[in-house]
């Protein structure tokens, strides 16, 4: 996965507290075809091997498992806090807005952040 030299995080200490707030991951896998994604509680373990350890636990009814049967490299992205950012909430606490039921313009538009 790429990431750009000045967001990249080597220290495995910030890399595991991150990964212990923010228990929720993407593991993504490949079955030779397509990428396969799966949204779920990931664990990170310290003490089992020289860098700890990745645990979940995928559904035997989920495909993916058998992605992992082999020693197969497998993707995990977990994702710090982030929350809807609703343009109206924005500009009545920046005071850009005086009324709620202000018209506004399709150029602005909500995010995601």
């Amino acid at each position: 996965m790429y990431s750009a030299d000045h967001f990249k995080v080597e220290e495995l200490a910030t890399l595991t507290a991150f990964m212990q707030r923010h228990g929720f991951a993407t593991i993504v896998t490949h079955d030779g075809h397509i990428p396969h994604a799966t949204y779920m509680p990931v664990l990170y373990e310290p003490a089992r091997g020289p860098q700890g350890m990745l645990v979940s636990h995928l559904a035997r009814a989920n495909p993916q498992w058998r992605h992992c049967e082999n020693g197969q490299e497998v993707l995990v992205i977990f994702q710090g806090p982030h929350a809807y950012v609703s343009l109206i909430d924005t500009l009545l606490a920046t005071k850009q807005l005086r009324r709620p039921r202000h018209r506004m313009s399709r150029s602005r538009t909500p995010c995601w952040s």
